[in-house]
C-alpha cells in the first residue's frame, strides 16, 4: 500500500483510490474509497509533533481493540491492515447526522460490554459512531482506549494527541503526572460528551452504579 503525495491513496493490486474525509486531522487521516464503502485510518503521519513511537503505539492500539472485539456487533467490520493503515467496512454515515430509534439501548449494551471487557473508551463521541445496514451502531477510534489493569497511565506520552481543552482537563485530573482513566470516563460520560437526549449520564449510572464523587 503506497501513499501518493496528494490526498489520494492507492492500494496496489486492487487499484482502489481513497480520498481524504473533510476536516480530517489528528494522529491519523480519515479516508474513504470512491463508492464510500471502505474507511481507511491512515496512521502513517509525517507531522513532526507526533513521535514514531506514539504513532506506532496508536496504530497498534487501534488494531488491537478492533481485532479483540470483532465478535461484537458494535465493532467495525475489519477488512485489512498494514503499513500503519487500517481498513473497515463503511456505510457513509455517522451518528452526528442521525441516530437510530433504539440508540439508548444500543449504547447501554456497548458500555456494558466495555465494562465486562474491562476497557475504558474515552472517545465515545457520535462522530466516531455509525450505523450499518441493519441499524446496528458501530464505534471506532480506539487508540486512546485502555484496559482497567493498565491504570494509571503516564500522561506525558499522550500530550501531543490532546487538544488544549482536553490537555488542561487531564492535567487537572492527574496525580503525579499519571491518570486513572476511570476518572476521565466519569467526567467525560457525565459532563461533556454529547449524545441525543443527553442519554449518556443515565447510561453511566446504569452500568457503573454511581459517580466517583459519590463514592
Amino acid at each position: 500500500m503506497v501513499g501518493i503525495q496528494t490526498n489520494i491513496y492507492l492500494i496496489i493490486g486492487d487499484m482502489m483510490t481513497f480520498s481524504l474525509v473533510p476536516n480530517s486531522k489528528g494522529i491519523y487521516k480519515s479516508l474513504v474509497n470512491h463508492d464510500k464503502t471502505i474507511f481507511m485510518m491512515d496512521f502513517d503521519n509525517q507531522d513532526p509533533k507526533f513521535s514514531s513511537e506514539l504513532i506506532d503505539y496508536s496504530y497498534n492500539k487501534e488494531l488491537y481493540y478492533l481485532e479483540r472485539l470483532q465478535h461484537y456487533e458494535w465493532i467495525p467490520e475489519l477488512l485489512d491492515n498494514g503499513n500503519r493503515k487500517i481498513y473497515f467496512r463503511w456505510y457513509n454515515n455517522t451518528l452526528e447526522e442521525a441516530a437510530p430509534p433504539d440508540v439508548k439501548s444500543q449504547l447501554t449494551k456497548i458500555i456494558s460490554d466495555l465494562n465486562r471487557e474491562q476497557i475504558y473508551k474515552p472517545a465515545l463521541y457520535t462522530k466516531y459512531c455509525y450505523c450499518d445496514l441493519n441499524n446496528n451502531i458501530r464505534t471506532f477510534n480506539w487508540y486512546t482506549s485502555s484496559n482497567y489493569n493498565e491504570q494509571p497511565l503516564e500522561i506525558d506520552f499522550f500530550k501531543p494527541i490532546l487538544n488544549p481543552d482536553r490537555l488542561s482537563l487531564i492535567e487537572q485530573l492527574a496525580t503525579d503526572n499519571k491518570l486513572d482513566m476511570k476518572i476521565l470516563i466519569d467526567r467525560a460520560y457525565n459532563e461533556y460528551i454529547e449524545w441525543p437526549q443527553n442519554i449518556l449520564p443515565s447510561i453511566y449510572l446504569e452500568v457503573y452504579g454511581k459517580r466517583l464523587k459519590d463514592t
